[in-house]
């Protein structure tokens, strides 16, 4: 999603242009919810289906070794009583390496898996912001928010006319001066 945040910043800058013939428009706001509208499209659908599909022997993959730890844990409860030392420090060496085995490919498929699901969302909201974009020109929205950011609300479309921060600065430096400046 970090694309889809810089594409933002990079619409506002291109679509942030006042109106050349000077005149003057009333602010009209819009909220988005970016996340809702990527996961709603038939796109948003029909590729999260295909990751879900992509990683589904993985998942399978995972289950098992959790169900062999399990099985492997019971082993060692049960036989702890009858087991010579050998056999004990082995079997907890394989719970061991099981687990850690278990970790490994746990954490791997989650990184691919959110490195996926990234580039999903980046590709379909890349699209989604020129269809933003196109939207809140005809509409004359001046600010779309994107509210699946909160509580770090997101700027997806302003025009420059909102922006007031030179306005704010001066205004504060005329009610406090620093002296010798």
């Amino acid at each position: 999603l970090g694309v889809i945040f810089c594409l933002m910043a990079g619409l506002v800058v291109a679509l942030g242009q006042a109106p050349s013939d000077g005149s003057s428009t009333g602010t009209k706001i819009a909220l988005i919810d970016i996340n809702t509208a990527i996961t709603a499209t038939q796109e948003g659908k029909q590729r999260a289906t295909e990751l879900e599909a992509k990683f589904a022997p993985t998942s399978a993959r995972i289950k098992e070794q959790q169900q062999q730890i399990t099985d492997l844990r019971d082993q060692l409860s049960r036989g702890s009583n009858t087991m010579s030392d050998d056999a004990r420090r082995k079997l907890l060496r394989d719970v061991q390496t099981t687990e850690r085995d278990l970790k490994r490919e746990t954490e791997d498929a989650q990184a691919e898996f959110n490195e996926e699901q990234g580039k999903l969302a980046n590709d379909i909201g890349r699209k989604l912001l020129a269809t933003i974009q196109k939207y809140s020109m005809e509409k004359g929205f001046t600010l779309v928010l994107n509210v699946s950011a909160l509580p770090n609300l997101s700027v997806v479309f302003a025009l420059n006319q909102l922006n007031i921060t030179d306005d704010i600065i001066k205004l504060y430096e005329e009610a406090n001066p620093v002296p010798g400046s």
